[in-house]
């Protein structure tokens, strides 16, 4: 990793899931895996969870980490889950900031559903904001996506769209696909215009490896993606 990262320039940084926490929690407690946990004795739980994460940080020399958030719509829950739901949330993104504060130096990215939490102004936290296009069927999705997630308290940081790259199964004609055509195809040319009045951020891309199998072994994709977001000077 530090080679990629002295060599390259490039940032490395890792996932930190609050919905794979939960639903650890709740196989632990023999719950229905979405259910939101009760604040008072998740805590406890959610504390070690993230100290434990965060530690491979600094042994690793990790640039930062990326904050995972898929969460779900508070307006259909009842009241006690809401508050729950808010109480849990507020705990998860309060540990994260202080960790941030006290590694300032440290990289913090958002991924998932931003219009899904509570507290929006936990976003000011993150240089880059990724929006999950991996479960999209086609071109119009991907934008629909794109406006949910920058329709409401996302001001100021960079938006992106993550999509992957088909499976090594040739058979699995779904997996990296927007209809027939490839994601990452079609991501290169949607991600230059503007959505929403805005300009996408930039493009993830899942299993970006599969790309050097999948067409010439020269990751021909992914280098239309990076020259589609930056273009050489002319």
């Amino acid at each position: 990793m530090s080679e990629i990262q002295m060599e390259k320039g490039t940032k490395v940084i890792y996932d930190i899931s609050f919905d794979s926490i939960k639903v650890a929690y709740n196989r632990k407690q023999g719950d229905v895996l979405s259910v939101e946990p009760v604040s008072e004795r998740f805590e406890d739980f959610l504390m070690d969870s993230l100290l434990n994460a965060l530690k491979i940080v600094p042994k690793y020399n990790y640039d930062g980490i990326c904050v995972s958030y898929t969460g779900r719509k508070s307006t259909h829950m009842t009241e006690e889950e809401r508050d729950e739901y808010i109480m849990n949330e507020s705990m998860f993104t309060g540990i994260i900031k202080d960790w941030h504060i006290r590694n300032s130096g440290k990289l913090v990215s958002f991924k998932g559903r931003p219009q899904n939490l509570y507290f929006k102004t936990f976003l000011k936290e993150c240089g880059m904001i990724w929006v999950l296009g991996t479960q999209v069927t086609n071109k119009d999705m991907l934008t629909y996506e794109y406006s949910l997630a920058t329709a409401e308290g996302v001001d100021d940081s960079p938006v992106g769209m993550v999509v992957t790259m088909p499976s090594l199964d040739t058979s699995d004609k779904i997996t990296g696909y927007l209809g027939s055509v490839l994601a990452a195809d079609i991501v290169a040319e949607w991600a230059i215009s503007l959505q929403g009045g805005r300009q996408v951020g930039g493009v993830g891309i899942y299993n970006i490896s599969n790309d050097y199998f999948y067409a010439d072994k020269n990751y021909k994709y992914t280098k239309k993606i990076i020259s589609s977001l930056n273009p050489s000077v002319k």
